[in-house]
């Protein structure tokens, strides 16, 4: 690695010791606190020496200042010393500060980066789903769980992912699940979960007659056993009627 330019070993520089004396900002510099041969180190960074001070100033040597600098080159906007404190304080390394500053702030960066997302793969979550690191890794571990099905699931209003992992592993789509929801919430008034039409559809229950049965007080397993004795859920219903009085009603 090479040592820092020294003036006084290895020859004058736009400051060095030949031209010190008359150099323009050299009045600036030393108001500032430098000397020849640290405003030397700070100019080599290519920053003029109110940028120095402010780099210096928030425990950036000169070295240092240089990566985060050579780090944000190239971006719509250079990276403040201010804001170099920021991603140092959250442990990011210019490198790695590199990969996510393009993509997020860093408060995102920090949050996405412990749960264990990529930048790439973080940055593919939060347009396709527009949720946070939080909610996007409760997500992303459902198994074959991508951005784009997450994206499908949340448009169908369903946000709670364990139960979006109960649909899925029943063998349910978006589609098939909006026709459950549909049917249920036209007969019933209310909204079923996964776990309740999982029970109606194992008994081989469609969505408008699990809700109908469901309804009039049934499980599925009676509905089923019903069914199977060809007693449809009006002669059910009419029976329970004569029998013992109207059944209670499933709200």
């Amino acid at each position: 690695m090479n040592e820092p330019y020294n003036p006084y070993t290895q020859g004058s520089s736009p400051i060095g010791p030949v031209i010190w004396e008359l150099n323009p900002l050299r009045a600036q510099w030393e108001s500032l606190g430098f000397d020849e041969y640290s405003a030397h180190l700070w100019h080599s960074v290519g920053l003029t020496p109110v940028l120095a001070a402010a780099w210096r100033d928030s425990g950036f040597r000169p070295e240092e200042a240089r990566l985060w600098l050579d780090a944000s080159a190239g971006s719509r906007q250079g990276i403040s010393p201010a804001e170099a404190s920021q991603w140092r304080a959250v442990g990011f390394s210019p490198a790695i500060m590199r990969e996510w500053r393009s993509l997020f702030s860093v408060e995102d960066s920090t949050e996405w980066r412990a749960v264990g997302f990529s930048p790439a793969t973080a940055h593919e979550w939060a347009i396709a789903t527009g949720l946070g690191a939080r909610e996007a890794v409760r997500w992303a571990t459902i198994p074959n769980m991508t951005p784009e099905d997450a994206r499908k699931w949340l448009n169908e209003g369903l946000r709670d992912p364990s139960e979006v992992q109960l649909w899925m592993e029943n063998g349910y789509s978006t589609s098939v699940v909006r026709s459950w929801r549909k049917a249920w919430s036209k007969v019933t008034g209310n909204t079923p979960d996964g776990a309740m039409i999982a029970a109606w559809g194992a008994c081989g229950f469609t969505a408008k007659n699990a809700a109908k049965w469901h309804q009039m007080g049934f499980t599925p397993q009676e509905a089923q056993v019903c069914e199977k004795a060809n007693i449809s859920h009006r002669k059910a219903q009419r029976l329970l009627r004569s029998s013992s009085g109207t059944p209670p009603q499933r709200r």
